[in-house]
């Protein structure tokens, strides 16, 4: 299997604050899936790499539910993981963005809990908010 599934933080809200990994990883994807906040809307970690994507790149926007009961919750985490993994299985370069680091409160971690740690799976560090807020406070 050639395919390989990236989750890549984005920071805290800045393209310029995104780590050259993550920018790099970004413009050879095939696949892109994205978080949204609200359904049909672009999400804001999609418009933060905009500029570090192919024309080429397939985009999926889904709708991640934070406000709803468990179980609607857990159907899209579970579609959402078994939609990448076809891509991968197919031989893709699939990508899945979220704001801030993938490993701290991030939709990432509900994903990466029926994934699991995968051969396949390369999980790309981002600046973190609190990282962002005490370097431009310079408060140590």
């Amino acid at each position: 299997m050639s395919g390989k599934l990236y989750a890549i933080g984005v920071g805290p809200g800045a393209s310029d604050l995104i780590t050259v990994r993550g920018a790099r990883t970004l413009a050879q994807l095939d696949v892109l899936y994205t978080p949204a906040g609200k359904a049909d809307a672009q999400s804001l970690a999609h418009r933060i790499v905009a500029e570090y994507l192919s024309p080429n790149t397939e985009i999926r926007t889904y709708h991640f539910l934070m406000k709803a009961e468990q179980a609607r919750k857990e159907a899209v985490w579970d579609r959402v993981a078994d939609a990448m993994q076809r891509e991968v299985v197919l031989g893709k370069q699939v990508g899945f963005i979220t704001l801030g680091d993938a490993m701290l409160f991030s939709t990432w971690v509900s994903l990466l809990a029926r994934i699991g740690h995968q051969p396949w799976l390369e999980i790309i560090p981002g600046v973190t908010s609190f990282a962002a807020i005490a370097a431009s406070s310079a408060m140590p």
